[in-house]
């Protein structure tokens, strides 16, 4: 448990209120002065600069609060525009895979016609050959389909 003490216009960071302090924060050195000799107008000189060092250490705070919530901002714009980035670099690519495999489907229907009209023109030149080869091609399958 930390805790933040003041002490004489100084604030003192401890991590518990049996250790030394840890830190000491102070504007203008500390003097050790006789408490029987302080009077009561510097007590209330002290208590004037401890509130005005508390109120500078509460406007530090708010200042560091704002430059946080800028800093969360910016970083949360970084993100979106790098997210908005990635997206579009992955529907770019998604965008390519989907051409590539178009013209591939292309390219294997056009070479299947291809070789569809080879196998007609063959049939029409040696029809006697293509009706042995798909005898023998039937009989091969009765065969097959029997065991």
């Amino acid at each position: 448990m930390a805790l933040l003490v003041q002490s004489g216009g100084c604030f003192s960071h401890v991590f518990s209120p049996t250790q030394a302090p840890f830190r000491r924060y102070c504007e203008t050195p500390v003097e050790e002065n006789d408490m029987s000799t302080t009077s009561t107008t510097g007590a209330q000189a002290a208590d004037s600069k401890g509130n005005a060092d508390r109120q500078k250490l509460e406007d530090e705070v708010k200042e560091l609060r704002s430059m946080l919530h800028e800093l969360g901002k910016t970083v949360g714009d970084i993100g979106r525009n790098e997210a908005a980035s990635f997206q579009s670099k992955v529907k770019h690519e998604a965008q390519r895979a989907a051409d590539a495999s178009r013209d591939a489907m292309h390219a294997v229907g056009d070479r299947t016609e291809a070789m569809g009209k080879d196998v007609g023109d063959s049939v029409k030149k040696h029809p006697f050959a293509a009706v042995g080869i798909a005898l023998g091609v039937g009989f091969l399958a009765a065969l097959v389909m029997r065991r």
